[in-house]
């Protein structure tokens, strides 16, 4: 089992800054803006070879309630979450992700998703902020477009959505075995609903 609980991509934004700063010439903050946006797009994880290249848009849009995740960061607290899809163009999503704080305060952060290879349509660059992508990887979707097991760029970055709120034992098992096999850490998976 793998055991990295940095991404490369962390890695090299690391990099990036530690030269920066070493750097005897002062560079302004756009160029150090755009060297982090063109290392947030290009950069890609190992997980991405995993992403299912037929992935069907029309399919995929919709709103999806999210079954289970690995708590992270950047959703700690929160609870009830959705994501809402929509087709902006054949290489471009929009995202809307919404969930409730356990104040009940909600959360709404819009975004897009491009996908960049049209050869691999389930592997996704994800911005919710002007100059900042991460890797969303689309890994299974099943035969009705009603559940999704989602990967990002660490181990530790994984969900089970389904546009019903629920999904099939047998299902929900293959995929955790599948999500275990290709170095996920599908064991911290929880459900976040309050």
């Amino acid at each position: 089992m793998r055991t990295k609980t940095m991404s490369a991509f962390l890695q090299i934004l690391m990099i990036l800054f530690l030269i920066n700063c070493s750097n005897k010439k002062k560079e302004n903050l756009s160029d150090v803006l755009l060297k982090i946006s063109l290392a947030s797009y290009t950069i890609d994880s190992e997980f991405s070879r995993y992403a299912i290249s037929d992935l069907d848009a029309a399919s995929f849009v919709g709103k999806w309630f999210e079954y289970k995740r690995i708590n992270n960061s950047f959703q700690f607290g929160l609870s009830n979450v959705t994501a809402e899809y929509g087709i902006i163009d054949p290489l471009k999503l929009s995202v809307k992700n919404s969930g409730f704080y356990s104040s009940g305060a909600p959360s709404v952060i819009e975004g897009v998703a491009i996908i960049k290879n049209p050869a691999v349509k389930g592997f996704l660059k994800v911005s919710f902020l002007p100059v900042f992508f991460a890797d969303y990887y689309v890994l299974k979707v099943n035969s009705d477009s009603t559940n999704a097991l989602i990967g990002g760029p660490a181990p530790n970055i994984l969900w089970i959505l389904s546009k019903t709120g629920s999904i099939d034992t047998g299902l929900e098992s293959e995929w955790v075995k599948y999500a275990e096999s290709i170095g996920y850490l599908p064991s911290l998976l929880e459900r976040f609903v309050q």
